[in-house]
């Protein structure tokens, strides 16, 4: 157990984020106009910091996970679904994210890193765009056929009776989430666990949408776990050994720096240890 509880240690940083944002709404509200609109435009501030940071880093995976947010944002805002989700435009729109979203982050989680700009890059940001086409098409022609089935109950539950995302796309949420947390937690990884939290700021959103504020303040929140998850990230290269985990020299050099004039240091060699690594490979 303690084991797991240590494992779950790299949720901490997104889900005291989240925790902050909910405690943040009651204030908004009594904030001026003026401020207000600063809550608005953040999404859009923290969205850049963190696509020049993670082209800076090279890292194509929250690169897309930003773009996707700054997507599903734009998309909200425009077709105002903060005042409902009824009506064609704005009914497709909310159901197409609610199930792209989730299904695109658990993708981003699962694979490996290829930069935002690779060959690889460029394919991922192609199949956005179909995906985005894809929907379009079908809520545009099939919305009919395809509403019966997005907005069934499968399950007889309290609270899920008065929510805006529908049952099936609920669940496939959860599930998405379920499999970035494992992932989060067997690796260790700071753009995984970014990942994680930045889908639930997004479900929060997404369920809470017509709630004032909800929209900017969590996707806000989103785009800041995912820029926080790229500075993790970084540190982790400069500081820990791929392989091992355990601090590397430049951490040991830092350490160094901040030592007192009265210590003592210790190191060990092992003997042969390079005909270890020709035999074994390198550790």
């Amino acid at each position: 157990m303690s084991h797991i509880m240590r494992k779950s240690l790299i949720l901490s940083v997104p889900l005291t984020v989240i925790i902050v944002t909910f405690s943040l709404l009651p204030i908004i509200g009594t904030l001026s106009p003026e401020r207000r609109e600063l809550v608005v435009a953040a999404p859009y501030l923290l969205a850049t910091t963190g696509l020049l940071l993670a082209v800076h880093f090279h890292r194509g995976r929250p690169f897309f996970a930003l773009l996707l947010v700054l997507i599903y944002y734009w998309c909200s805002r425009f077709l105002e679904l903060e005042d409902g989700v009824s009506g064609f435009s704005r009914q497709g729109v909310y159901l197409g994210l609610s199930i792209l979203l989730p299904m695109n982050f658990a993708l981003l989680a699962f694979m490996r890193e290829r930069g935002a700009f690779s060959i690889a890059g460029r394919m991922r940001f192609a199949f956005i765009l179909l995906q985005g086409a894809t929907a379009w098409w079908l809520f545009r022609y099939h919305i009919e056929d395809l509403l019966p089935h997005l907005t069934r109950q499968l399950l007889s539950l309290p609270f899920t009776e008065n929510q805006l995302i529908p049952q099936p796309l609920l669940i496939l949420s959860l599930l998405c989430l379920i499999f970035i947390g494992i992932l989060a937690i067997r690796r260790q990884a700071p753009i995984e666990s970014g990942l994680l939290g930045a889908l639930a700021a997004l479900i929060i959103a997404s369920a809470r949408i017509t709630t004032p504020d909800t929209l900017a303040l969590f996707c806000g929140s989103a785009c800041l776990i995912i820029t926080l998850s790229i500075l993790q990230d970084s540190y982790n290269m400069a500081f820990r050994d791929d392989l091992t985990g355990l601090p590397s020299r430049r951490a040991l050099n830092e350490a160094i720096q901040g030592l007192g004039r009265r210590y003592v240091i210790a190191m060990l060699d092992v003997d042969h240890f390079k005909k270890f690594n020709d035999t074994y490979g390198h550790v």
